[in-house]
């Protein structure tokens, strides 16, 4: 890890750990289904069967809940990047 980082500014760290932190916080407030989802499939890298299972819903329904997560991670990412651009 402390490779990847070595060839990074102070600037390019502090904007890399600002987007995560963002990223967080966007998750947190998140219906708690869908941050389970997010947890589970992202973090825990369960596949939508199991989450489905674990959850007692569909398998679209989690394939829905990721579809909408990626779309609100996505546009506060993006909005966050053109402020500090």
């Amino acid at each position: 890890m402390e490779e990847l980082y070595s060839g990074w500014t102070a600037k390019e760290y502090r904007d890399y750990e600002d987007k995560i932190d963002r990223m967080q916080e966007s998750i947190r407030q998140m219906a708690p289904q869908m941050r389970i989802v997010v947890e589970e499939f992202f973090l825990n890298e369960k596949k939508c069967a199991e989450i489905s299972e674990i959850l007692n819903i569909s398998d679209n329904t989690v394939r829905t809940h990721i579809a909408r997560v990626l779309k609100i991670l996505r546009k506060r990412l993006s909005v966050f990047l053109l402020i500090t651009v």
